[in-house]
């Protein structure tokens, strides 16, 4: 009788993790990552010329994504001068299933004009992450000529580029951060520069 008892108190004490594991730790997810050979049919200015044919792309792979976050990646001076490195294209659907999330992340290269890999996960929101809101499409029809130009007349980022091994991001949500790194070192960005309207971009 005592032995019963006293499996019923553990069994009532870790319930609660259990349960709570169902929805995260022990909840389905699926990921996968491979190579893509995908040619994409013009050569983009801006991420929003391309956005419509990345995200025929991504749906592929599961209905109903929307493009919620893209990134410029511009490694050392001859990208940056040239404006041509790789996006990361960040999709991301919300399943009627409580806290069921897919993400998909495409890479596609500016000198090949190809989306190169994919990346695929599934599962509980905490496990997968992402980003839920789409993208400002008015900052997507920022020319990157003129986003790289801009800074380039910024005095601020004059001092800071002056590094033999620069990495410019620019990074797309609902506004536009674009951060300058040196390659030479694993710290933080040593620039930032936030646009959050297509005027504030000017200034």
């Amino acid at each position: 009788m005592h032995k019963n008892v006293f499996l019923l108190i553990i069994l009532v004490a870790i319930m609660p993790n259990i349960v709570g594991c169902e929805d995260d730790d022990f909840a389905p997810y699926t990921k996968y990552e491979k190579e893509l050979d995908v040619s994409i049919g013009s050569y983009p200015t801006s991420i929003d010329d391309v956005t419509d044919e990345v995200t025929q792309i991504a749906q592929a792979y599961q209905d109903g994504v929307k493009l919620t976050n893209a990134k410029v990646v511009l490694e050392g001076s001859a990208q940056i001068d040239s404006g041509k490195g790789i996006i990361l294209f960040d999709f991301y659907k919300e399943h009627e299933t409580k806290n069921q999330i897919t993400r998909v992340l495409l890479e596609y290269s500016m000198i090949t004009n190809k989306v190169d890999k994919i990346k695929f996960e599934q599962g509980h929101g905490k496990r997968v992450g992402g980003y839920s809101n789409p993208i400002n499409k008015e900052l997507g029809k920022m020319p990157f000529s003129e986003l790289i130009n801009n800074l380039h007349q910024d005095v601020g980022f004059q001092e800071k580029a002056m590094i033999p091994n620069p990495r410019i991001e620019i990074d797309y949500t609902s506004e536009i951060n674009i951060y300058l790194y040196d390659n030479d070192k694993n710290d933080g960005p040593i620039y930032r520069k936030k646009l959050e309207s297509i005027s504030s971009a000017t200034k």
